[in-house]
């Protein structure tokens, strides 16, 4: 076993995971009362973000069946958080934008996911909220590759 390899054991593989994992199951519970469900939620976000979306865009960009796709987004017309319509360029394709709603619900849902991890690395030291920095850094290189 080389030395890179034997750095890189169950226990840090399993408490990455662990970490992850606590860390978004919280943040699906740091959602404004009444909303739809997370998935919607993190598709109304990615709509927010971009302005206007394609369906297929959305689709490839969560790795989901259009039809998964169509669902949550119709979930969220129904709602009254997006509107769907023709791209006036290409009418095959089905274009997708937030609504003012949509819009406010998503950016109070990242508030209060904010708020709540803002006030867990406020009770941390200067020396761990300096490696969760860093760690953040990581896990987003390893998230990209």
């Amino acid at each position: 076993m080389d030395e890179q390899a034997s750095r890189i054991d169950d226990a840090l593989i399993l408490g990455l995971k662990r970490g992850v994992r606590g860390l978004y199951t919280r943040f699906q519970t740091e959602r404004p009362p009444g909303t739809p469900g997370d998935g919607a939620l993190l598709v109304l976000g990615r709509i927010q973000r971009l302005g206007t979306a394609s369906m297929g865009e959305l689709s490839s960009h969560f790795g989901v069946s259009g039809a998964s796709m169509t669902q949550s987004v119709r979930t969220l017309e129904n709602a009254g958080y997006v509107t769907r319509f023709r791209d006036p360029e290409d009418g095959r394709r089905v274009l997708v934008s937030p609504t003012t709603s949509g819009v406010e619900l998503a950016m109070q849902g990242r508030a209060a996911r904010d708020a709540w991890l803002r006030a867990r690395l406020e009770s941390l030291s200067a020396d761990e909220v300096a490696t969760l920095r860093e760690a953040a850094r990581l896990l987003a290189r390893l998230a990209s590759d």
